[in-house]
């Protein structure tokens, strides 16, 4: 949340439902520009894999300042 906050105040104006654009951005670059994978680990039910989103970590941690700017 706090990211979403400080990218608003980048841009200069509320930037709204940023689901659909997260995931698109997930899309088009993986894990190389916006993204850090989860790369070890489980929660007994799902395994992080550096490869692919997964249940337990979902798309993985955001690389805040690059991610804030393609929003």
């Amino acid at each position: 949340m706090a990211l979403f906050i400080e990218a608003d105040e980048l841009h200069g104006s509320k930037l709204g439902w940023l689901n659909s654009t997260l995931y698109s951005l997930f899309s088009s670059t993986g894990y190389s520009d916006y993204y850090t994978p989860c790369t070890s680990g489980n929660n007994i039910a799902y395994t992080c894999s550096a490869t692919e989103y997964n249940q337990a970590a979902g798309i993985g941690t955001p690389k805040g300042w690059a991610l804030a700017n393609a929003l």
